[in-house]
C-alpha cells in the first residue's frame, strides 16, 4: 500500500484480542512500520487469561508493546487491579513468556499527583516506580519503556503548580529512574484539549533544555471535549502541528486509541473508532506516520470499575 495508516497487521487467526484491536484492524490497511502497545483496563475480569503463554503466543504477530499500569506491578496490592496483581502475573510466568516471546513492556506510571503535590525532587514517584520494575525483573522480565502519565495536567490543575516547576520535577523523576534502570526509555502521555497544540509542545522543550529528552510522546486525546468549541479541521490541525514538532526532534508520537463510553464493550468501540477514523484521515498521506498506535483502557463502568473492555470475547474465555 502506498497510504500510511494505522498499520500492525490484523490477526489473521482471529486471536479475539481486545474488542478496541479487533476494531482497529477490521477499520485500516497494513502498510508497515508502526508498532500496538496493548494496554488493557487495569481491573479486566479476563486479564489473567489474556496474559497467560497460550494467548501471548497469539498476539506475537500483531502487538509489539505489551503496557501495564503502575499499580499492576505494585508490591502492595491496590482494589483497582482487582485479582491483576504483580504476584498473580509472576505465578503464571506472564514475564517470562512476555521476554522470551519478544514483546516489549512498557508500564504507565505516575509522576506528579494529587497524593504526590509535595513529593520533592519526585522521591516518592521514583521510589513506587522502581519498586513496580523491580518486581518485574524478579519475575524473570524487563521493563523497556515508562509513560508518565500526564504530570503536567495534574500538577498545573490539581497541585498549582507552574509549568517550570512541573517540568523540574518530572526531569529529577526521568533522570533517576534512567539512572537506576540503564537504557530504559521515557516518555509522556498528556491531555488534548485541556493544553492546546503550541502548549504540549511547550512541555517537551521544558524538559529537553532540563536535560531530560524525551523518547516518546502519546496523546490522550477527549475528542468529544475537544469538539464542544473547536472544529474537527482544527483538531485535526493541532494534532499534525504537534506530531511535526515531535517527530522533527525525533521522538515517536502515538495518538491513543480509547473508547469514552464505559457502558459496554460495543459502546467503547463506537467511541475508539471515531479516533481511529481520525487518525486514518490525519496520516493517510503523510511521509512519516506515527511511529506508535497506542491502544489503551482507563474507562470505568457506571459503577466506577475500570474493567471496560473484555479482552477475550465471552466464547474465547
Amino acid at each position: 500500500s502506498t497510504q500510511h495508516v494505522v498499520t500492525a497487521r490484523c490477526p489473521r487467526r482471529a486471536p479475539a484480542i481486545a474488542a478496541f484491536l479487533l476494531a482497529v484492524c477490521a477499520a485500516t490497511a497494513p502498510a508497515g512500520g508502526q508498532s500496538f502497545w496493548l494496554t488493557p483496563s487495569p481491573g479486566s475480569l479476563d486479564y489473567l487469561e489474556l496474559a497467560s503463554r497460550e494467548w501471548l503466543v497469539r498476539l506475537t504477530e500483531d502487538v509489539a508493546v505489551i503496557q501495564f499500569y503502575m499499580q499492576n506491578l505494585m508490591s502492595r496490592r491496590l482494589d483497582i487491579v482487582g485479582p491483576n496483581t504483580v504476584q498473580a502475573f509472576a505465578a503464571r510466568g506472564t514475564f517470562h513468556h512476555l521476554r522470551r516471546l519478544g514483546f516489549r513492556v512498557a508500564m504507565e506510571a505516575g509522576v506528579v499527583k494529587p497524593y504526590w503535590c509535595g513529593d520533592l525532587n519526585a522521591r516518592g514517584a521514583i521510589d513506587a516506580s522502581a519498586d513496580a520494575i523491580r518486581n518485574v525483573h524478579q519475575a524473570q522480565g524487563r521493563v523497556d519503556y515508562v509513560s508518565m502519565d500526564e504530570p503536567f495536567i495534574n500538577a498545573i490543575d490539581r497541585c498549582t503548580m507552574l509549568a517550570a516547576q512541573v517540568a523540574d520535577r518530572t526531569a529529577s523523576y526521568m533522570k533517576g529512574l534512567r539512572g537506576a534502570f540503564p537504557g530504559l526509555k521515557v516518555g509522556l502521555t498528556e491531555a488534548y484539549p485541556r493544553f492546546d497544540a503550541e502548549r504540549l509542545a511547550t512541555f517537551e522543550a521544558l524538559l529537553r533544555h532540563r536535560g531530560a529528552p524525551l523518547d516518546f510522546y502519546h496523546l490522550d486525546l477527549h475528542l468529544s471535549e475537544a469538539l464542544r468549541t473547536k472544529s474537527m479541521a482544527d483538531v485535526e490541525q493541532d494534532v499534525r502541528v504537534l506530531c511535526d514538532h515531535l517527530q522533527a526532534r525525533g521522538i515517536a508520537f502515538g495518538l491513543i486509541i480509547w473508547g469514552e463510553d464505559g457502558r459496554s464493550d460495543f459502546l467503547y468501540a463506537e467511541e475508539a473508532m471515531k479516533l481511529v477514523r481520525l487518525t486514518r484521515t490525519l496520516f493517510r498521506t503523510a511521509r512519516r506516520p506515527p511511529a506508535h498506535v497506542p491502544l489503551q483502557s482507563w474507562t470505568a463502568t457506571p459503577e466506577g470499575l475500570v474493567i471496560v473492555p473484555r479482552n477475550l470475547t465471552p466464547d474465547e474465555i
